[in-house]
This record gives structure tokens, C-alpha cells and sequence, in this order.
């Protein structure tokens, strides 16, 4: 229905919406919907049209985000994380365009590749070190970043089998300012209540993930 009615404003909006603004909403739906091939076609139609800067940077994500998910898609993913390392002008985008570069270097057989470059090594030292009244001033950038940390590097532990190592970091991602992120650490962490068969808390996990989050890319920039 949702695809549909998309479908109908572009048509209805006769030119005065640039249709690839539709195109990339209408990406976003079927991301949501788990067709993700379909999401980066569209992602993909959205980048190509887009001439502002700041806009292609979300629209390029989310179509390094879908690409990511799609068989065969790892590489393309690369390029484009590769494209947003070198133009993201704010920290938290940056590092993210970098933690996700080395996690799909991994995934392509490189199983010697460290998940965290020094910058965010030293980021992560620096945030673990925190007292209270420090973590209180941090805005939600600077703790989206860590958390970012976390989900990537769960990533790695969760490839590997440690699945107790990926929980407790999916688990600190799941409390990120980043809804999208937050969202995805939470799947993680319920699929693995559920390879633990723990079934109270993985039907708890996925409740709290199908009614407390949403599902945005890119929601927190900077």
C-alpha cells in the first residue's frame, strides 16, 4: 500500500517534487521491507538526479546501506563508503563511512583486517574513560559515534561466533541516538536470543524493536 501510494503522489505531483525525491522515499519503504536490491535501485536513480551535496551524502549512504545487504553487493557497497569517507564532512559520518569500509574489506575475505583504524581506537579509549559528568555533556553525535564503534566491531564477533562479545556490544549500540542503528543492533541482538535459545528474551528484543525504534537512515549526521 505504502509503495503504491508513493507512486500516486509522484504521478499526482506533476513535476513540482522532483520525482527522485520520491525515489529515494520510496527506497527507504522497501529497505523497511527487506527488498533491499529494490531499495538500491532506487537509492541508486535518487543519487543520480540529486545535484545538492548535502542530500547526496543521505542518499548515498542509504545506497551503500542497501547495497550492503543485497548478495554480491559487498564491493559496490565499498566504492561507495569509499566515495563518502573522502566527502563526509562531520565526524560521526566520517568515522562511520570508515568503520563500515574495513567490516566489508573483511567480509571479502580479509580476515586479518583490524575493525577499528586509530582514530577510532582512540575515540573508543577515550569514551570508555568517561565518568559520569563527563558522559552527561556529550551531545548526540559524540555518543552515536561510539556507538557506532560498538555495532561494527559486534559485527566482527558475530561473524566469528562470539556471540556473547557481539550481544554486549549490539545491546550498547541498541541505546544510540541513531534510530537506525539502534534498530539494527536490536535485530542482531534478538537473533542472537535466539541462536541461544532464549526465547523470552528475543520476543522481548523484537517487540521493543517492532514498537520503540524507526527505521531511518542516516538520522543522526555530523
Amino acid at each position: 500500500k505504502v509503495p503504491g501510494a508513493i507512486a500516486a503522489l509522484k504521478e499526482a505531483s506533476q513535476g513540482a517534487v522532483p520525482s527522485y525525491k520520491f525515489d529515494y522515499e520510496l527506497g527507504r519503504v522497501y529497505f523497511d521491507m527487506c527488498d533491499y536490491q529494490r531499495a538500491a535501485d532506487l537509492f541508486k536513480d535518487a543519487l543520480s538526479a540529486s545535484q545538492d551535496e548535502s542530500e547526496r551524502l543521505s542518499i548515498r549512504e542509504a545506497y551503500a546501506q542497501a547495497l550492503t545487504r543485497t548478495k554480491g553487493g559487498s564491493t559496490a557497497a565499498e566504492v561507495q563508503y569509499q566515495t563518502l569517507a573522502r566527502e563526509e564532512t562531520g565526524a560521526l559520518r566520517a568515522s562511520v563511512a570508515r568503520l563500515m569500509l574495513r567490516y566489508l574489506r573483511f567480509l571479502q575475505g580479509g580476515s586479518e583486517v583490524k575493525m577499528l583504524s586509530p582514530e577510532e581506537e582512540a575515540y573508543i579509549r577515550k569514551y570508555e574513560s568517561l565518568n559520569d559528568e563527563q558522559f552527561a555533556k556529550l551531545n548526540a553525535n559524540q555518543y552515536a559515534r561510539a556507538t557506532w564503534i560498538y555495532y561494527v566491531t559486534g559485527l566482527r564477533d558475530f561473524a566469528d561466533g562470539r556471540l556473547d562479545a557481539a550481544l554486549v556490544k549490539f545491546e550498547a549500540a541498541a541505546k544510540s541516538p541513531d534510530d537506525f542503528l539502534a534498530g539494527e543492533a536490536l535485530l542482531l541482538a534478538g537473533q542472537i536470543h535466539l541462536k541461544k535459545k532464549d526465547w523470552k528474551r528475543a520476543r522481548d528484543t523484537f517487540q521493543y524493536l517492532l514498537f520503540a525504534t524507526q527505521s531511518v537512515p542516516a538520522a543522526v549526521r555530523g
